[in-house]
């Protein structure tokens, strides 16, 4: 993924996941389990990863994370 897209990716993703959570009204205790774990992203078809970081009411995604994830997803963008 070329690095100038990336931040915007991100900054798209982030406030389009807020308004999906915004919608739910239980979101907060959906996210609660989940608070303080790191979830890596991997895409395969750009070789690179995005992070997800849960809180207590929003999910904040990172480009990079210092530590090894909770969790990793990956795939490419056609499965």
């Amino acid at each position: 993924m070329p690095s100038a897209l990336k931040p915007l990716l991100i900054s798209a993703l982030e406030a389009a996941l807020a308004r999906y959570l915004a919608l739910d009204s239980h979101s907060a205790e959906y996210l609660a389990p989940m608070a303080g774990k790191v979830i890596e992203l991997r895409i395969d078809t750009f070789g690179s990863s995005l992070f997800l970081c849960p809180g207590s009411d929003s999910i904040r995604i990172l480009d990079s994370y210092p530590e090894p994830a909770d969790a990793t997803l990956s795939g490419s963008l056609s499965a």
